[in-house]
């Protein structure tokens, strides 16, 4: 039976694979990325149009994702799947790294995920049903030298989805935490 999934960082990488992925499936995917000119570049032609709901989203911004959630119930009802893979690193030896670094990087791979996941959270409670996934690193479990603010941040996924996970088991709601190690992506 197809389901309704939102997908964050849909225009590359993780998010780009997940997004044919779920599509060759016959899902129902509402597909969000900052660079809203590569999600059209590599979605707007695909055979399955009726499947795919494009939208721009910066997950650091709470009205955004608002609206994409608003938008994607509209456009294909319950929402069964959260995707939070959205995510950036800055790589840099602390004494080298600047605080702007330290914030974009907490403010997209953590706070934008927690955005995202309260909101889907709330809703899925409502429906009595979903599954929030959220993309951690192998840096949140495992430290490494001149990536601290991104271990940080992914520090900061993990132990988020734990304790959710804890939250929602009782509502239906199930939540899980992926840690790849390295991955080819811009």
């Amino acid at each position: 039976m197809s389901k309704h999934i939102i997908i964050t960082g849909a225009a590359s990488g993780i998010g780009k694979h997940m997004a044919f992925a779920m599509l060759g499936k016959g899902h129902r995917v509402t597909l969000c990325d900052i660079n809203a000119d590569m999600l059209q570049q590599h979605f707007a032609e695909h055979p399955r149009k009726e499947l795919i709901n494009l939208q721009t989203l910066d997950v650091t911004s709470v009205s955004n994702w608002q609206a994409v959630i608003t938008n994607s119930l509209s456009a294909f009802g319950d929402l069964d799947y959260l995707f939070n893979i959205a995510g950036i690193i800055t790589p840099g030896f602390i004494h080298k790294t600047t605080i702007q670094d330290l914030d974009m990087q907490m403010d997209i791979n953590a706070k934008g995920m927690m955005y995202g996941a309260k909101l889907a959270a709330d809703l899925m409670v409502e429906q009595g049903h979903g599954h929030i996934i959220n993309v951690a690193s192998l840096a949140g479990v495992v430290s490494a030298s001149g990536i601290a603010g991104y271990n940080a941040s992914k520090f900061a996924v993990r132990g988020f989805s734990l304790a959710i996970a804890e939250d929602l088991a009782s509502h239906g709601v199930k939540v899980t935490v992926i840690c790849p190690d390295l991955v080819s992506t811009p």
